[in-house]
C-alpha cells in the first residue's frame, strides 16, 4: 500500500471557513475563480468541481507529492478566512470584477469545507482539500447568486446585509513615543535615582 495515497488527514471532522470569488456565467456554464486570478470561462480553475465534491489543491514547486500539499515554505493549497465577519472587513465594497465579453459577472461570498493537510495561521488556514458547503451573496445580489448557485448546484446562504458591506474604520494613529527628557515616567525615575542616591 502506498502511504502517500492512503495517509491519515489531519482531522477527522472538515473545519468550515469563508472566503470569495469571482464568477463568471454564460449559457448553462459558471465558473468560480480566486479573487484576481480570473483567466475567463473557458480555461480551468483550481475550484472547478468544488460544488459536487473535494477538490485537491496542486503545487508547481511539488515534486508530484501530493502529500506536501499546502507546504510551509509555500504558498500553495486552498486559502480561506475563519469567520465572515473578517472575510467582510478584508473586502468591503472592493470587489471590482473582471471583465469577460458576454459572461454575467461579479464577486461572492462562500462558506466551503477544508480537509486533509490543513495549516493554520493567525487568521485563516491554508488546506491540501475543499469543497464549497454554500454560497453567500450580498444583499441585492440575490438574482445572480440565485442563478450562480442553480448552475454550479450549491446552497445558497442568506445575503449579508448591505451595512455589512462597509469598509472598516480607519486605525486611530498611533500615540507619537514620548520624549526622552521630559516624559513624566522619565522624571519620576530621575527623581528616584536621586533621592536613592542621597
Amino acid at each position: 500500500m502506498n502511504r502517500s495515497r492512503h495517509r491519515v488527514p489531519d482531522g477527522i471532522e472538515p473545519i468550515s471557513a469563508y472566503r470569495a470569488w469571482s464568477y463568471a456565467m454564460q449559457g448553462s456554464r459558471a465558473k468560480l475563480f480566486p479573487l484576481g486570478r480570473f483567466n475567463g470561462l473557458t480555461a480551468p480553475s483550481a475550484w472547478d468541481g468544488a460544488e459536487s465534491g473535494w477538490v485537491l489543491a496542486t503545487c508547481s514547486m511539488a515534486d508530484d507529492d501530493p502529500t506536501g500539499v499546502p507546504d510551509e515554505g509555500c504558498t500553495c493549497g486552498f486559502y480561506a478566512v475563519k469567520t465572515l465577519p473578517m472575510l467582510l472587513r478584508m473586502f468591503g465594497q472592493h470587489w471590482d470584477p473582471f471583465f469577460e465579453f458576454g459572461a454575467v459577472q461579479g464577486a461572492i461570498l462562500g462558506r466551503i469545507e477544508l480537509a486533509g493537510k490543513i495549516i493554520e495561521h493567525d487568521h485563516g488556514y491554508r488546506a491540501e482539500r475543499a469543497r464549497i458547503a454554500e454560497l453567500i451573496p450580498r444583499e441585492g445580489q440575490q438574482e445572480s447568486a440565485g442563478r450562480l448557485a442553480s448552475l454550479l448546484a450549491v446552497h445558497l446562504g442568506n445575503p449579508v446585509p448591505s451595512n455589512l458591506l462597509l469598509p472598516p474604520p480607519d486605525p486611530p494613529p498611533p500615540r507619537p513615543p514620548p520624549s526622552d527628557d521630559h516624559s513624566p515616567l522619565r522624571l519620576r525615575v530621575r527623581d528616584w535615582v536621586r533621592d536613592a542616591a542621597a
